[in-house]
């Protein structure tokens, strides 16, 4: 049902928001999206979870926020043409773009999936918890504006590997410290936010700079279709770890994969040159196909 709301309030922003408006719509959509989930984690730690009234309040928000749109009395807009998928083509584009996005998938929803139970075992409060998840989320949106300079200035390849290399440290270290100070705990998670969290917003701009105009939407559209198989994937085998080598291969697992994205990143650096003329970088969202066509929109303005 969610999805659903997500969705069609997605396609209702992008029908009625001015071209000259919609990048600062879709930053106040990201901002109160991510904003949300993060006070979300950290409130719904604080609740009885065995309590049956509480999953009912949390209902009863949902129900209430469509009351807007209920209660509107303008006019429907035209629902534009969805986007298609070409996965194929994203791959030829650029591998290390697919392979990136694909390695984002793999990780970053495995500490939103199964990071409670890591916590439990860590012998983390209820409120640790939600803030650890919380800090999960944070990191990653205090980073958009300065990892997104840092693209635009630099061979975004160079930035990619460097973000995904200090994320094996932050991994490293969580692991290491894991329960035993959940302050540096913290610390740690909210930088390895920071640095993983973008990755799929640079990989999606390398993406582009190879891609003509025309395919840009479709092309972040096939990168979000990526990252969801991917996502899908990543619960079975990091749960599948967790029973055979317990919750503390979260972050090891997540070490070992982005060593091999700077691997891999390292060898395409060998076969193909950087292009000299960058398009913007772009925050592009992971939950909705709608908001990629107002990125289009907003360059072409």
């Amino acid at each position: 049902m969610d999805c659903w709301l997500l969705y069609d309030c997605s396609r209702l922003v992008e029908c009625k928001s001015d071209k000259p408006k919609q990048g600062r719509v879709f930053g106040g959509y990201r901002f109160v999206d991510n904003g949300g989930a993060a006070i979300g984690v950290v409130v719904i730690s604080l609740l009885d979870v065995t309590n049956i009234i509480n999953y009912n309040i949390i209902a009863l928000l949902l129900c209430l926020c469509i009351l807007p749109l209920a209660f509107t009395t303008n006019i429907p807009p035209t629902v534009p043409k969805s986007p298609s998928l070409n996965v194929w083509k994203t791959f030829i584009l650029s591998p290390l773009s697919f392979i990136t996005v694909f390695v984002v998938g793999a990780t970053n929803p495995a500490i939103r999936m199964l990071g409670p139970v890591y916590g439990q075992d860590s012998g983390f409060t209820q409120l640790e918890i939600g803030i650890f998840l919380s800090l999960a989320l944070i990191g990653g949106v205090v980073a958009q504006i300065p990892i997104g300079y840092l693209a635009d200035r630099f061979d975004r390849r160079v930035v990619l590997i460097s973000l995904s290399f200090l994320s094996i440290i932050c991994s490293a270290t969580l692991t290491i410290v894991s329960g035993d100070n959940f302050y540096i705990f913290s610390m740690f998670v909210f930088l390895f936010s920071f640095f993983a969290l973008p990755l799929f917003s640079v990989a999606a701009a390398h993406a582009n700079d190879f891609s003509e105009q025309e395919f840009f939407v479709d092309l972040a559209a096939s990168l979000i279709f990526i990252y969801g198989v991917s996502a899908i994937l990543c619960t079975v085998i990091v749960s599948g770890l967790f029973e055979i080598f317990g919750s503390g291969m979260l972050f090891i697992y997540i070490g070992i994969v982005h060593l091999l994205l700077c691997v891999f990143g390292a060898y395409r650096m060998t076969i193909r040159p950087t292009v000299e003329a960058k398009k913007p970088y772009l925050v592009v969202p992971r939950t909705s196909f709608v908001f990629l066509k107002m990125f289009k929109k907003s360059k072409n303005d």
